[in-house]
């Protein structure tokens, strides 16, 4: 049997700075410089989101940590000519965006190595014109091999902000590197089409079990709060108390949680059936929990 370790939260849904779990700015953060550099290839326009509509929503996802000054978009130019690359390049383009090419030359690289050039400049450029004010950089993509250079800049003080794909295809080591990591689609965009669950709906029978919910394969956190304050953030559902437990030879954690509401219950387990609940790049699993740990247990 793995082994596990154990930890209780117990809160009274008292408001309070730390639970908003956010980046708080000060005037002079404002001034930060942001850059935002979209790697194309990795993360695509859904067809269902206009060009202009997109760079409007990307822009107000980071605008608050300061003020953008340079957006670009790579891809290979070859394969939007053949019907594979960004399917508007005139409305990316009169939206604000630098398009560069990026062609392969029988090389996969290419593109990583010209975009991370870039944002190393950019990093460089403004510490220069103002040491006391670090710059944001911000990444459209999923690639795991961005998760050393994010990891470098953040120990030089410029602050990073991820826009990653689909769930499945996100790399979990890139959104840990990420100061700010955000669903492209859900957090973004946000008006994705709702996905259809086949899954049937709780009941009237089970919503009066679905105060109590389990949840598991939840990367590891190091305090059940991490979890509570994004349930609580996300859904907008009153946590009474919670209980977590580690896996640490399975890198992960599962966490029992007593909702306040029944119904919020009910409402997260029918997300959770259809898999749009993500936390860190993740689905995470619910189901009811029919044996709640006690504190003595």
């Amino acid at each position: 049997r793995a082994s596990c370790e154990s930890q209780w939260l117990i809160t009274d849904n008292s408001p309070h700075e730390e639970r908003n779990n956010e980046i708080v700015m000060d005037s002079k953060a404002k001034n930060k410089e942001i850059a935002i550099y979209w790697d194309y290839e990795n993360v695509a326009l859904p067809k269902w989101c206009g060009a202009a509509e997109a760079a409007k929503r990307i822009y107000n996802a980071v605008s608050k940590y300061g003020r953008v000054v340079e957006r670009r978009l790579y891809f290979d130019y070859q394969k939007h000519s053949a019907g594979t690359g960004p399917q508007d390049c005139s409305g990316l383009d009169l939206s604000g965006f630098d398009l560069v090419n990026t062609p392969t030359r029988n090389s996969k690289e290419t593109l990583d190595k010209k975009l991370i050039a870039d944002v190393l400049t950019f990093a460089w450029d403004c510490t220069a014109r103002n040491t006391e004010q670090k710059p944001c950089v911000v990444l459209i993509t999923s690639d795991g091999d961005y998760a050393y250079t994010l990891a470098k800049l953040r120990d030089r003080g410029v602050m990073n902000i991820v826009m990653y794909g689909k769930d499945c295809s996100v790399a979990q080591i890139l959104v840990e590197n990420a100061d700010v990591s955000l669903s492209f689609e859900r957090d973004v965009l946000s008006e994705q089409p709702v996905a259809i669950s086949l899954a049937k709906p709780a009941t009237e029978e089970t919503s009066s079990r679905s105060t109590h919910l389990f949840f598991k394969s939840i990367p590891e956190l190091e305090h059940v709060n991490e979890f509570v304050q994004f349930i609580e953030r996300e859904y907008n559902a009153p946590v009474q108390r919670a209980y977590m437990f580690r896996i640490p030879d399975r890198f992960c954690s599962c966490v029992h949680i007593q909702f306040t509401n029944t119904n919020d219950g009910a409402r997260i387990l029918n997300v959770a059936r259809s898999g749009r609940i993500s936390f860190r790049g993740r689905n995470i699993i619910a189901d009811f929990d029919t044996k709640i740990p006690t504190e003595h247990s």
